[in-house]
């Protein structure tokens, strides 16, 4: 199911993102058109994840398995929404300090740097299957060290070829009024948040 399970990913990441962005074009610059361009994304990964799936009834053999999922899910709820706070809290404060035009020059330079946190992410989702099908013991030990490792080997080169491709990036991207040189500082700082 590795198709589906990519096409749904993507349609929640990188379309979100980009419809978001075409909103932003097409319809107004603002925070209501780019959360309806997310929006239309997600309610597309919902179909598209829904269209790949069998449902059926819940019956009552069933219920260990929801109730696992529950368990499971339920304690992601607050993390979510504790990486939501913590990802919107500092636009928030350049907001009340330095003004929405700090906001966009730092939202371009993060949003840049984040390529790395980005990698982490999918691979989380990618792999927790895997963590839990070893479960504990010696196989979850050699599954988690052999996955740390392939994560380092990984996360090295995206780090070190985003840090030097940077600059670069940032005079494509960010409009010249918003001095990309200057945003190097953010950019390097957001890359070497993704190591811990």
């Amino acid at each position: 199911r590795l198709l589906g399970f990519s096409v749904v990913s993507l349609l929640q990441s990188v379309v979100a993102e980009a419809l978001a962005l075409v909103m932003l074009v097409a319809i107004a610059p603002t925070a209501e058109a780019f959360v309806l361009g997310r929006l239309v994304a997600q309610l597309l990964a919902v179909g598209v994840g829904l269209s790949l799936t069998r449902l059926r009834s819940l019956r009552p053999g069933d219920l260990p398995l929801v109730r696992g999922a529950l368990v499971f899910g339920l304690p992601l709820v607050p993390a979510m929404l504790g990486s939501f706070v913590l990802g919107a809290a500092d636009r928030f404060l350049i907001q009340e300090q330095l003004g929405e035009g700090a906001v966009a020059q730092y939202s371009v330079a993060y949003n840049i740097a984040a390529l790395p946190m980005l990698v982490l992410s999918v691979l989380n989702s990618v792999w927790l299957p895997r963590f839990f099908a070893a479960g504990p013991g010696a196989d979850g030990d050699a599954v988690v060290t052999a996955s740390r490792d392939a994560l380092y080997r990984l996360l090295a080169p995206v780090m070190v070829g985003l840090s030097v491709a940077a600059p670069l990036v940032l005079r494509v991207w960010a409009p010249a009024e918003f001095g990309p040189d200057d945003l190097l500082l953010v950019t390097a700082v957001v890359i070497v948040s993704a190591v811990p």
